[in-house]
């Protein structure tokens, strides 16, 4: 019996090593596993943090193409990122590592800079903004990505009082600002060295004198005295037109030539856009240059000069708040015109307004109906004023 009982216990603790051995192994392969899934999961968080860098650096470089860093920063669920910023003639190298709980992942990347020394205005003379203003640029009509709207005075920026100008990239004066500018501004500056001058601009024959009845220049192009077109001058790449008196072009011009003129220029803005001008035109002028609204129209007897007249309703409708157009076809009050007669409506319940006019002018003081914002209500009330101007050019 007690040799059987020394055999029963052995092969009791043979089985209980066998088992032992397959727990342990077990757990081992559970938490080797485990280590590899937390491994892979600090890994993936380590390349989002290096993804959030190179993000933080473009953001930087399209504010600053000079920005040379460094960049640090963290997320929400602790990974990291340092990031280092190099330049290559026109490149950029952004280089990001990602850190998250011992892992880290790098990532390297080339971007293309646009040219520091692009700019949406130049000129001489002073700047007079009379109304609001907005420099943007385009990398081209093709590829429509925003990039920086630069301009530049050699003499002083003025913005009117009330208005405001917005700057994509950077205003530069070698004088004074006065007025509110949004955007990067700098005072005292200079321009880089012009690559061109009038003279140089010039140095070619001119075959034709006079603007073909398409408006589309086929070759280089003198008038001799004025010019008034009243379709769109196009001046395609390489060709120059040059207008020795003052120049006005009704609808505008596109291109990417260039355009000279010896007295003043008045370009009106075009509803046209074509998608062969990525550049735009080159425009030099020894005058005065007015950039005016399509509606605006010039009194150039005035003594004074150039003398614009904007259209109060074409003005009162590029300051209308973006809600209107809702509110005037789908939340209208009862009793109300959907036509161009819901603007004197408008003035008619203002001076004698219903209760259903005032709940949906102002509200009933709940969260479900606010009644309309302040500067939709002021919005109405000068178009309300104005109804009978409105109706007059209504279609």
């Amino acid at each position: 019996m007690k040799k059987y009982r020394g055999m029963a216990i052995i092969t009791v603790l043979l089985l209980s090593g066998v088992i032992l051995t397959f727990v342990l192994g077990g757990l081992s392969v559970a938490s080797q596993h485990l280590f590899q899934v937390s491994a892979q999961h600090n890994r993936h968080r380590a390349l989002c943090a290096a993804e959030v860098g190179v993000s933080k650096a473009q953001f930087q470089l399209e504010q600053n193409l000079a920005f040379a860093g460094p960049i640090t920063g963290s997320l929400e669920d602790g990974a990291s990122f340092q990031v280092a910023v190099s330049h290559q003639a026109s490149r950029a190298i952004v280089q990001s590592t990602g850190m998250a709980s011992g892992q880290s992942q790098r990532l390297r990347v080339t971007l293309s800079l646009d040219a520091e020394t692009y700019r949406g205005l130049s000129t001489e003379g002073p700047v007079s903004v009379h109304n609001n203003g907005y420099i943007n640029g385009i990398r081209s009509l093709l590829d429509t990505r925003s990039s920086r709207g630069n301009m530049f005075t050699q003499s002083n920026l003025t913005v009117d009082n009330s208005h405001k100008l917005s700057v994509t990239g950077l205003a530069s004066v070698a004088g004074s600002i006065t007025g509110v500018v949004y955007g990067q501004t700098n005072t005292c500056g200079s321009p880089s060295a012009a690559n061109f001058t009038k003279a140089s601009l010039l140095a070619t024959s001119f075959p034709n004198t006079t603007v073909p009845g398409s408006g589309i220049v086929a070759a280089n192009t003198k008038i001799s005295g004025d010019l008034d077109l009243n379709q769109v001058l196009h001046i395609p790449a390489g060709m120059v037109v040059h207008v020795t008196g003052d120049c006005i072009l009704n609808r505008g011009v596109t291109g990417e030539g260039t355009l000279v003129v010896d007295g003043n220029a008045l370009l009106r803005g075009g509803e046209n856009l074509r998608n062969d001008t990525p550049k735009g035109v080159l425009l030099y002028t020894d005058g005065d240059v007015l950039l005016a609204h399509p509606s605006a129209y010039v009194d150039d007897s005035s003594s004074d000069g150039w003398v614009t007249n904007f259209s109060s309703v074409g003005d009162l409708f590029a300051a209308m708040p973006e809600e209107i157009p809702y509110l005037l076809s789908q939340r209208l009050p009862p009793g109300a015109p959907s036509n161009v007669s819901f603007f004197q409506w408008y003035d008619s319940q203002n001076s004698a307004p219903t209760p259903a006019f005032l709940e949906w002018k102002n509200g009933d003081g709940t969260d479900v109906n606010p009644g309309l914002r302040p500067d939709v209500i002021a919005w109405l009330d000068q178009a309300g004023a104005m109804h009978a101007a409105i109706q007059a050019v209504a279609p």
